[in-house]
């Protein structure tokens, strides 16, 4: 859930030192750092470029960091399953 979602970026964060991510609000205004973070920690999971980019064209450019990851890792295990 949410808290697995957080507790996962938290424990990326520090394993590849990225900042803190956080939450954007849905108006937009700085989606796309999101986004690149989402990818950076799907990269960090051992997922290629192109399986990272067909998840993310799937989901919305808006959301917060974790909302996206999940939403991304329940993607990408659907195809792999």
């Amino acid at each position: 859930g949410k808290k697995t979602a957080e507790r996962l970026l938290v424990e990326l964060r520090n394993r590849l030192s990225l900042p803190m991510l956080d939450p954007v609000p849905a108006g937009g205004g700085g989606g796309g750092s999101v986004v690149g973070d989402v990818r950076e920690a799907l990269a960090g999971l051992g997922y290629g470029q192109e399986e990272i980019r067909d998840a993310l064209r799937e989901l919305p450019s808006t959301g917060d960091a974790a909302t996206l990851l999940r939403d991304a890792l329940k993607l990408l295990g659907a195809k792999r399953a």
